[in-house]
């Protein structure tokens, strides 16, 4: 299931960081930086990349509010950090998101 469908079309906007037109409206990504890890940027202008994202965009959840606490004590962080980069480097093509090689 992707993120638009969790987050319904009006909630979430994916902005592919291959399109340089498109990453004009967000000067506070670094494109290059967006095709190796996925950036939310929320309403109120506050930015997260990588595992940070994930627990902004499971804090969107009434249910993922429940985990949101646990997921950013620093054991759980650490470990959620090492298996974002992992998945992150062995990602393949989707979507228009493709690995970095």
């Amino acid at each position: 299931m992707t993120v638009r469908r969790l987050l319904g079309a009006q909630r979430a906007l994916l902005v592919d960081s291959t399109r340089m037109d498109l990453m004009q409206e967000y000067p506070r990504v670094n494109p290059m930086a967006a095709r190796q890890r996925m950036y939310v940027l929320t309403p109120g202008e506050e930015l997260c990349g990588g595992y940070d994202g994930v627990v902004l965009l499971v804090g969107a959840f009434a249910v993922g509010r429940m985990v949101v606490g646990l997921m950013r004590r620093p054991g759980v962080s650490r470990v959620g950090h090492a298996v974002y980069g992992w998945v992150a480097r062995h990602r393949g093509c989707a979507g228009g998101a493709c690995s970095i090689r």
